[in-house]
């Protein structure tokens, strides 16, 4: 093999890493949990439509040209460009993310107050008291106590006899709850804007909820 051939193969292999370094997975997000947009054949509206693709798809970035994206869609292999506003990074998995569950203050009394202390038990100091109702995020636990992160950022133990999980909510538009905290995962159906809703806990950019006894996840920002 002569040094010419040899220089090529070179350029080559340079080239196809090159490409595997600055391609990224993503997936794109517009404004609609149903929206889909258009993939052009250039970066602009005034170019032609080479297709379209779904709110939720996976993509593949090849490169970026200010307000625009040249992509490919992984589903349909179709390269074109789409407006890179409406890209968003791939999620990492679950356990990477921050994880908690989602409750409330129970009490007897709707006047009450409990008190959450500085540990894990009621030797340990007062650190701050909630109404009976107050949200709170459960961040842990250990026994009878719940490590919980209040409205306003404190934290503390509460114990679990005066704790409820899960708190209201309602969807804020046309919404699929999926099987999984990602919008690649299963559908389990759409529910419609304004359907009551229990919130039970945060995964990354997902809502865990429970509907008519099925639990499933909801990006957040479709939530309240």
């Amino acid at each position: 093999m002569n040094m010419r051939k040899l220089l090529s193969i070179a350029l080559l292999l340079i080239a196809v890493l090159s490409f595997a370094s600055f391609a990224s997975a993503e997936y794109v997000k517009t404004a609609y949990e149903d929206g889909s947009l258009n993939v052009r054949k250039g970066p602009g509206t005034k170019y032609e439509v080479a297709g379209w693709v779904r709110n939720g798809q996976k993509i593949t970035v090849l490169e970026t040209d200010g307000a625009w994206t040249k992509i490919v869609v992984d589903a349909t292999g179709k390269t074109g460009y789409i407006k890179s506003s409406y890209i968003e990074k791939e999620e990492a998995t679950p356990d990477a993310r921050p994880v908690y569950a989602l409750g409330a203050v129970k009490t007897k009394y709707a006047q009450s107050t409990v008190n959450v202390r500085k540990g894990p038990g009621t030797k340990h100091a007062v650190a701050f008291s909630l109404p009976s109702g107050a949200k709170m995020r459960i961040l842990g636990e250990s026994a009878n106590w719940y490590l919980i992160e209040a409205e306003d950022g404190k934290t503390g133990y509460i114990s679990k006899n005066y704790s409820a999980i899960g708190v209201k909510g309602e969807t804020t538009a046309n919404v699929n709850m999926r099987a999984g905290a990602g919008s690649n995962t299963p559908s389990l159906g759409v529910l419609p804007k304004g359907t009551d809703i229990t919130l039970t806990g945060i995964t990354g950019n997902w809502t865990e909820v429970q509907y008519k006894g099925n639990t499933g996840f909801i990006y957040t920002k479709y939530v309240k």
